[in-house]
């Protein structure tokens, strides 16, 4: 595999896995609050609450299955397994990269949509080359992130 294209990838990955892992930890603690409040609820009132749990028990599943095949999915992206040091250089990056992309006024959604498009062709992007233009500082982390792959 190409080095860019592989630094594209980690990129991408490391970054998908930290939002992901971000809307896992919101959807887990607003589950569990529901868990909660249902279980106030039949033992406060009236048990007919635990009715609801027909309802629950196959969203929390279905959510966690959606959860984990995002996570096998992002963990498919990364080129090779990374260490911690080096996923946290990766993320930094990507945190960079999102301001200055995000300066253009391109909303998040469009720009991951472009990035990925592009690295699922196995291409240069456009959006990505014109960013690492404009920063010095981000071409300089993007050699150090190419030479990891190389």
């Amino acid at each position: 595999m190409e080095p860019t294209v592989a630094a594209v990838r980690a990129i991408t990955g490391v970054y998908f896995q930290r939002i992901l892992l971000i809307v896992i930890s919101l959807t887990v603690t607003t589950l569990l609050g529901v868990y909660l409040l249902l279980g106030y609820l039949a033992a406060a009132l009236t048990p007919w609450w635990w009715v609801f749990l027909v309802i629950l028990v196959p969203i929390t599943l279905i959510v966690t299955a959606i959860g984990a095949v995002l996570w096998f999915a992002s963990s498919r992206l990364l080129p090779r397994r990374m260490d911690r040091s080096e996923k946290t250089f990766v993320y930094h990056f990507g945190q960079k990269l999102a301001r200055v992309i995000g300066e253009e006024r391109l909303p998040y959604p469009i720009m991951m949509f472009f990035i990925v498009k592009s690295v699922m062709r196995g291409k240069g992007s456009d959006l990505f080359k014109k960013a690492l233009a404009d920063a010095p500082s981000l071409r300089q982390d993007f050699r150090r992130i190419t030479r990891m792959f190389s």
